[in-house]
């Protein structure tokens, strides 16, 4: 085959790559409702480990590793995107690199929890004897650092083309929804009702789903940014 042909079949790929990872994300959310409906709501004991295993507010389950996959999938295109636009002399390569280290950072995170552990530290050092919508306290930590990183990104995001601005932006605002929004609910009605409810299950069930697409809408913008800008490095890559 040649180069070029191999190229188109590569682009007509990965044009269903987000198609894809939505309808895994889709089976994994299917799936963890269906096995909590059939353990918690129906009482059904027998196979306990699979509702642990699909269970989406469980840490190591099915959806972890899948979050994991996707968050380095992000890292390795977005590692490809600054070895362009280091080679094009970016204004902007740093932003380019620290997205990159961000979402490699992400992957270990997701799958080993790191920020969990802020919970207990903040909870030291604040005391109370309710804490509310920031019950997973790490939370307190995070949304300053999320308005730091905006302010680092928006020039970067202001200058990148219209099209992939809107989608990083509505990506950003997705994943953000869930990991922090609904987290905060999350941890309200877990001080409040404990975890073994239909409402935290749907809360969890939210967090995790708007997580997943929100990677999985910023792997699109990626292919779709790399599609239009980074032609030469793709021909380029299939050469070797």
């Amino acid at each position: 085959m040649s180069p070029s042909k191999l190229r188109e079949r590569l682009l007509v790929s990965a044009d269903r790559i987000p198609l894809i990872l939505t309808i895994i994300a889709l089976l994994i959310i299917a799936l963890g409702s269906f096995f909590y409906y059939i353990h918690r709501v129906k009482g059904i004991t027998e196979g306990g480990w699979i509702y642990r295993l699909f269970f989406l507010g469980r840490e190591w389950g099915i959806q972890t590793y899948f979050s994991v996959i996707l968050l380095l999938g992000a890292f390795a295109l977005l590692l490809f995107i600054s070895m362009a636009e280091k080679k094009k002399k970016s204004a902007y390569l740093l932003h380019w690199r620290v997205l990159t280290g961000g979402f490699l950072l992400m992957a270990a995170d997701e799958l080993l929890s790191f920020h969990e552990r802020l919970t207990p530290l903040m909870q030291n050092i604040i005391k109370c004897e309710t804490y509310g919508v920031f019950a997973y306290s790490w939370v307190i930590v995070a949304i300053p650092f999320v308005i730091l990183v905006a302010i680092f990104f928006a020039r970067f995001l202001w200058n990148l083309p219209k099209r992939t601005t809107i989608i990083f932006l509505v990506s950003g605002i997705v994943y953000l929804g869930g990991c922090i929004g609904f987290e905060m609910l999350g941890g309200w009605q877990a001080e409040k009702h404990g975890v073994r409810n239909l409402t935290y299950f749907f809360l969890v069930t939210f967090e995790e789903s708007l997580e997943m697409f929100g990677v999985i809408i910023f792997i699109h913008g990626l292919l779709d940014y790399m599609r239009t800008y980074c032609q030469n490095e793709i021909r380029d890559f299939l050469k070797l």
